[in-house]
Formats: C-alpha cells, structure tokens, sequence
C-alpha cells in the first residue's frame, strides 16, 4: 500500500489528506533520494564510457579536397554499434531547430540506428563534455543543445558515414 501510495506522490496525483499522505511523502523523499539518485549515478557512469574510434587518414585527406564538402560514405559501413541513413538527397540527416522565436537552437541528429548512448558518448567525447544531449529512443534521435552542425557533420564524415 505504501508503495502505491509512493508512486501517486511521485506523480502528483494524490489528493489525500490524512496520516496516509504524511507517512507516503516521507516513502517518496527516501525514494527520492535513494533510488532516484542511483539511477542517476548508474546513468551518469554509463554517459562516461569512451568509444575508440579509427580514422582514416586517407578519408580525411578525402573530404579536405571535396571543393562542396559532400563526401561520399565509405563503401563498407563503420564498426560502429550504430548507424546512420542518409537523406534520399544523400545527404546527413543532421538539422537544426529553432525554438521559442528564433532565440534558442537546437541540433538533430535523425535516423540513427543501434546503440544511441554510444553516439552520445562519441560525441561527449569529440565535442564537448559539457553538451546538453537528449536521446529518443522511440524515433532514433539525438538533440543537441546549441548549434552544432557543421561539427556534427564534420564528425560523422570523419567516421565513414
């Protein structure tokens, strides 16, 4: 009972008053504090995990001479635990958002398959440890904040795709 109660405060959805409610928020705060913060440590330790990556010079020295920058992908698909489909135009599905009347940016990576928390970690590491990153699972996206899209590019060129 205590609980079910636990998870209707949590919610926001207990409209109780009494003992009832006094003895559920004092299970929340614990909740709160203890297994709350654990799922945090345990995400935060999955979040710092380098990927070691291989660049090619050859692939470098590929998208130095391309006069637009469009660079092919590489014929044989990186050893990566995720990939990603370019647009039917061949081109990166990498984008940026601008919201709240043009003041605030956004850079979206889209069409990710695999493993999103290795692009993150990649990305932690390539760029910046101090990105804001949002993973959505459910439509294969990653959302940056800022705008970081000619450094996205540049990466995922870098890496073959």
């Amino acid at each position: 009972m205590a609980t079910f109660l636990c998870r209707r405060v949590l919610t926001g959805s207990c409209r109780t008053l009494g003992t009832h409610l006094a003895v559920s928020r004092d299970i929340a705060s614990c909740i709160r504090t203890g297994l709350l913060v654990s799922q945090m440590k345990q995400k935060h330790d999955s979040a710092n995990k380098t990927i070691e990556v291989q660049i090619d010079p050859e692939r470098l020295k590929e998208i130095e001479e391309s006069p637009s920058g469009w660079v092919p992908p590489t014929e044989t698909p990186p050893d990566l635990p995720f990939f990603l489909k370019r647009s039917k135009m061949n081109n990166l599905p990498v984008y940026t958002d601008y919201k709240a009347g043009g003041t605030r940016h956004i850079t979206v990576i889209r069409k990710i398959k695999g493993d999103l928390k290795a692009l993150e970690c990649l990305l932690h590491d390539k760029l910046d440890k101090d990105l804001v990153i949002q993973i959505n699972e459910l439509t294969g996206q990653v959302k940056i904040k800022g705008n970081h899209k000619d450094k996205v590019v540049s990466i995922l060129k870098e890496l073959g795709f």
